[in-house]
């Protein structure tokens, strides 16, 4: 079969364990399986078109509740990682304070995202237990149908997710990007030393790094997909223009 079905338990599982754990203090690797896995489901169930069942779709409004609510955890887990990869030079007193207030914020988010899960995740489990056994059904009915079902219809579903996930990664490299500007950000209101201060400076250099990187990675993307079925020859006019901050900004929210 060529739809990963072992994709689909592992995500299952992952998802299932954190709904019923909910721990008071869970990890930012369990944060982010639980993100990664909520997105796979949500990605393959829409694909292959059972979001017209009404199961399927509370239990796709119910795993995007979740994932949105453990990416404000692990927006913390990522700006506290990039803060802490960041030279100190002297501004000790500074990065603890950023330290200080990113674990706070986590804490506030690991409680609102607990409090969902109390609420209703055992709803969540069994929707999602049940659902996983339909789909199941549905790719062993499509094998079972004959040669020319098992090969075209899983095959076509398989690239068809793959292509999600690469459609994905210029919107990831431009979250990069934005999560050093909201660290900059926030370090701005919190911090008092202004301008002055060495560690908003570092900052402001490793955000420029990831705006170049970001440059590059949609450039390229755009070359990919964009301009694949172009064969006359390039003009100087013809060459990828650099996209605007606001520009890149947007486009990153749809890595959230």
């Amino acid at each position: 079969m060529f739809f990963d079905l072992e994709r689909i338990h592992k995500s299952t599982r992952r998802v299932a364990k954190f709904l019923r754990k909910n721990s008071k203090r869970p990890s930012s690797d369990a944060v982010h399986q639980l993100r990664t896995s909520t997105r796979s489901l949500e990605t393959t169930f829409s694909t292959l078109g059972l979001g017209s069942k009404r199961m399927v779709r509370q239990l796709l409004r119910d795993l995007g509740d979740v994932r949105k609510r453990a990416g404000k955890v692990r927006d913390m887990d990522v700006l506290t990682a990039d803060t802490l990869s960041v030279r100190q030079d002297g501004e000790q007193d500074c990065l603890v304070q950023l330290l200080e207030y990113l674990g706070a914020e986590r804490t506030k988010h690991v409680k609102r995202l607990r409090r969902m899960i109390k609420a209703g995740g055992g709803h969540l489990r069994r929707n999602l237990k049940r659902s996983s056994k339909r789909l199941e059904k549905l790719l062993e009915r499509a094998q079972d149908e004959g040669p020319m079902d098992t090969d075209m219809v899983p095959t076509t579903m398989a690239r068809t997710i793959k292509l999600s996930a690469e459609l994905n990664i210029p919107p990831s490299a431009i979250g990069e990007w934005h999560d050093w500007e909201e660290l900059i950000a926030i370090a701005k209101r919190l911090l008092d030393h202004g301008p002055a201060c060495k560690l908003i400076k570092d900052l402001h250099e490793n955000s420029n790094s990831k705006y170049e990187r970001a440059l590059f990675i949609t450039g390229r993307f755009r070359s990919k997909y964009l301009e694949s079925g172009r064969h006359k020859r390039r003009t100087r006019s013809d060459k990828i223009a650099p996209f605007s901050v606001p520009v890149l900004r947007a486009t990153s929210a749809i890595a959230q």
